[in-house]
């Protein structure tokens, strides 16, 4: 029986997912270590490249330019950098993960891979690991011991906590998982199929408010729900229903001790929100101007306590903490265009799918499109935490773009 090669990068994507969402750290081992973990994938991900482009490489200008401009800000990185080599790999892996769109777009386009099954394969993944995640916050809170350090220290601090929980960063996948979730409900037929992906939902926003305890995440996660409840397709009468009654959750919410508060902790200079919000507007005073010193290689790659300052005030600041700039600043106006030019793209395929009447697919892409863009104003989609889902994003878009596409060839 000969296996296509598309088959054979399917298999190594499913095993990409399940290392990246650290399902597997809990058995120890060498994939227990976030580095090796993602040594591993950059390793991949130049395989699955290779496999995908030979023999016959498919044309596709959106996702070709998106590679070439991802090898040049790479390059350039390596040269302009003043780092070890070592130092510039490490550090650099997160863009590494833009080489895996492309295969995963072929095995799409290619029917070897069913864009449900991939994304039921993502719900999957997804769900066991906020079940993990949220079994080590609750077992410390309780009983005191803390377990799978490998886990609760990925791209975070020592003794982080919120709440009384421990505080541990969400699954890759979390900054897309809610249009992603949605969508399969759509595509159900059987009620009760629709309730696992009910509870992924429940469980992301949840574990965005209690374990992982971000605000804004909660608040741009809700936002694409809402999105998807008032525009989804249906009768005059039920979209006057929902519009009135989203009025009322919010003039009740804004009337609630609970939005008071909520609204207090970005003001704060006391508390475990203290000064947030101030941070942040410090860190764009004092990263920005070192951008535009140097637009189009950035500063160079950073590291350690290069990302952190400290202002005459006290203000501490960090560049992670101006989204998309993270990685802007670093590698300069090459990534900026990367940015710009996915979310064109987003925002033009959820248009053409509207317009040749395929809504399953409008809203994925739209909601993939907005999840991105409001995450990247807190949050950098190349930040560790979330760089797996680079790939998928733009496979995805791609993929619906090119379906769309043909259509409307074909009306």
């Amino acid at each position: 029986m000969q296996i296509s090669k598309w088959k054979i990068i399917q298999f190594l994507m499913v095993f990409l997912m399940i290392i990246s969402s650290s399902i597997l750290k809990p058995l120890g081992g060498w994939l227990g270590e976030t580095m090796n973990v993602r040594l591993v994938t950059v390793i991949l991900a130049i395989v699955c490249l290779l496999i995908a482009s030979l023999p016959a490489f498919r044309k596709n200008r959106y996702l070709n330019f998106c590679t070439l401009l991802i090898c040049v800000v790479i390059i350039a990185a390596y040269i302009y950098s003043d780092k070890t080599i070592w130092v510039k790999s490490r550090e650099s892996m997160s863009l590494y993960y833009v080489l895996l769109a492309y295969p995963l777009f072929c095995t799409l386009i290619n029917q070897a891979w069913n864009l449900d099954s991939m994304l039921n394969t993502i719900c999957g993944v997804t769900f066991l690991s906020y079940i993990l995640r949220t079994s080590i916050s609750l077992i410390q809170k309780f009983s005191g011991v803390l377990l799978y350090e490998n886990i609760y220290r990925e791209c975070a601090p020592e003794n982080w906590y919120r709440g009384g929980f421990l505080r541990i960063n969400p699954p890759c996948f979390t900054i897309i998982i809610i249009p992603i979730a949605l969508y399969m409900i759509e595509r159900q037929v059987v009620a009760r199929r629709k309730v696992k992906y009910y509870l992924l939902i429940a469980s992301a926003l949840a574990y965005s408010a209690v374990i992982h305890g971000s605000r804004s995440v909660l608040v741009y996660q809700i936002i694409v729900l809402g999105c998807y409840i008032l525009f989804k397709k249906g009768s005059s009468k039920r979209k006057i229903a929902m519009w009135v009654l989203a009025g009322l959750l919010v003039v009740i919410f804004i009337n609630s001790t609970m939005f008071s508060t909520f609204v207090e902790t970005f003001t704060n200079s006391t508390g475990e929100y203290a000064g947030s919000a101030e941070s942040r507007f410090a860190s764009v005073w004092f990263f920005v101007p070192k951008f535009l010193q140097s637009p189009l290689f950035g500063t160079g790659i950073l590291t350690g306590e290069e990302f952190t300052f400290i202002l005459p005030g006290g203000v501490r600041g960090h560049l992670s903490d101006i989204g998309f700039f993270y990685t802007i600043t670093q590698y300069g106006v090459g990534i900026l265009i990367f940015d710009i030019l996915f979310i064109i793209k987003g925002f033009k395929t959820a248009l053409l799918a509207s317009k040749v009447g395929m809504t399953g697919y409008q809203y994925l892409a739209f909601g993939i499109t907005l999840s991105v863009l409001l995450t990247g104003i807190n949050i950098d989609w190349f930040y560790p935490i979330f760089t797996p889902a680079i790939p998928v994003c733009l496979a995805v878009i791609e993929y619906i773009y090119q379906e769309c596409r043909s259509v409307a060839n074909i009306e």
